[in-house]
């Protein structure tokens, strides 16, 4: 019998997403050249990541107006 933890862990299982495909990863690879040095700063204060977070927003949007599959910043 499984512990209540295990039970637990097991209820929250969230559907995985499709594979990557071509077109998205380059889209993505684009993207991201974009703004090097913003989608992968380790800086926290809050401005950065507000910026960070609005640029990955963006980056997410363009993925998912390609139509294959939804993606999103999580």
């Amino acid at each position: 019998m499984d512990s209540p933890q295990i039970l637990k862990r097991k209820k929250l299982k969230v559907p995985r997403s499709g594979n990557w495909t071509v077109e998205e990863i380059n889209l993505l690879i684009e993207e991201a050249e974009q703004y090097k040095d913003i989608p992968r700063s380790k800086l926290t204060n809050s401005l950065h990541l507000i910026e960070k977070n609005e640029k990955w927003l963006g980056i997410a949007e363009k993925l998912n107006a390609l139509g294959i599959q939804k993606r999103n910043v999580d």
